[in-house]
């Protein structure tokens, strides 16, 4: 269902291809409530949500839509979970990382890989690998930028929507490869813009932790925070080198377009970049 590009030329190629197509059947999408199709968390005909209250302009926003009424996951999340699953064998024994421990995503992947360890970000002040209780759990704090975990600890690092949020974010890949085993895999998903060169810095962090703003600031939604948090980067083409240069031997893009399962575009219809279809990076 994935299909994986080495090539960066024909990934746009992909895209480009499918984009006037995307806006013609989004257009009639947007007008349900929900529509059916088959939730690969669920492994059932589900009903999905189209919309679930995040807009562009006058648009929704389908990349955080599509939502399975059943289970609870987002377009972008079970496009992560199908990358992990056709990567990587699920087993028993397989260590992989998960940057959150919340939510459907953290269920799905908990119950398919028992030797999971995942993880939340509860703030600078708390020390690396610190236990924090919150919603009735015990849950591990860690800072992408300075993991606790030893060297080659895992088969699969993986996470979704992170980067962006990281200021030092080629610091957090290398601590990734660090973490991954020899021959490991390293699986993400990020907004990712793909007319983007070079990657679209829209802030700098000062060391007193406050930001100078070069772009119109923008805010995501967090699972565990109150306040939602500041997003740095609009990331383009020069990821692909960040992920090389942080030591993994190879990285692809994976992309697909498909209505039934619920991986659409995000449904931009503006100038300028913007445009995002289901994309996510699997570096080895």
């Amino acid at each position: 269902m994935i299909t994986w590009f080495s090539d960066y030329d024909s990934y746009v190629s992909a895209v480009e291809r499918i984009r006037p197509r995307a806006h013609v059947i989004e257009a009639l999408l947007e007008k349900h409530q929900t529509v059916r199709g088959y939730c690969s968390n669920c492994e059932n005909l589900m009903d999905f949500q189209v919309s679930v209250g995040i807009w562009l302009g006058e648009h929704s926003n389908l990349r955080d839509g599509m939502r399975c009424t059943a289970c609870g996951m987002s377009n972008r999340s079970r496009f992560l979970l199908d990358a992990v699953l056709e990567s990587v064998f699920a087993s028993d024994t397989t260590r992989i990382a998960l940057l959150e421990a919340f939510g459907p995503l953290y269920e799905s992947i908990a119950r398919r890989f028992p030797q999971l360890s995942s993880s939340e970000f509860f703030g600078r002040d708390k020390a690396a690998g610190e236990m924090q209780q919150y919603r009735g759990r015990r849950v591990a704090h860690e800072d992408a930028t300075r993991l606790s975990y030893p060297d080659a600890s895992f088969d699969v690092f993986c996470h979704n929507d992170v980067l962006e949020h990281i200021y030092d974010y080629r610091l957090a890949l290398k601590e990734m490869r660090r973490v991954t085993r020899a021959g490991g895999s390293l699986i993400f998903g990020v907004p990712f813009f793909y007319d983007l060169d070079k990657t679209q810095l829209r802030g700098v962090e000062k060391a007193d932790g406050s930001i100078t703003h070069l772009e119109e600031p923008e805010y995501h939604g967090d699972g565990v925070r109150d306040t939602d948090i500041y997003t740095f980067y609009h990331h383009g083409h020069d990821l692909l080198e960040a992920v090389r240069s942080a030591g993994f031997a190879s990285v692809e893009i994976g992309l697909a377009y498909d209505v039934f399962f619920g991986y659409v575009s995000n449904n931009h219809r503006y100038g300028g970049h913007g445009f995002m279809l289901p994309t996510v990076f699997r570096a080895r």
